[in-house]
């Protein structure tokens, strides 16, 4: 599924009202799952790790997207997927 499809279809069931609306929170989801899968992995506390990392990241992906909050959330997705994670 793409993010374009992902954010289409949570608005299509109602689960949020618009596509603003869906992007913010499927962004939300995305950070709480990312929170929970490197959670002790990154060294030290990695929750502050991985928003001090969103927060640096973000405004140069909005800039890169020229302002487009659906293309910025799918550079973010690219810059997550680049993240190799080992399971123990």
């Amino acid at each position: 599924m793409t993010v374009q499809g992902a954010v289409d279809d949570a608005v299509k069931k109602g689960t949020y009202p618009d596509r603003k609306a869906a992007i913010a929170g499927l962004t939300k989801q995305l950070i709480d799952y990312q929170k929970g899968v490197l959670k002790g992995k990154l060294g030290g506390d990695s929750v502050s790790t991985i928003e001090k990392m969103r927060e640096e990241l973000w405004p140069s992906l909005m800039k890169q997207a020229g302002g487009d909050e659906d293309r910025a959330a799918r550079l973010y997705a690219e810059e997550m997927k680049k993240i190799s994670i080992q399971e123990p």
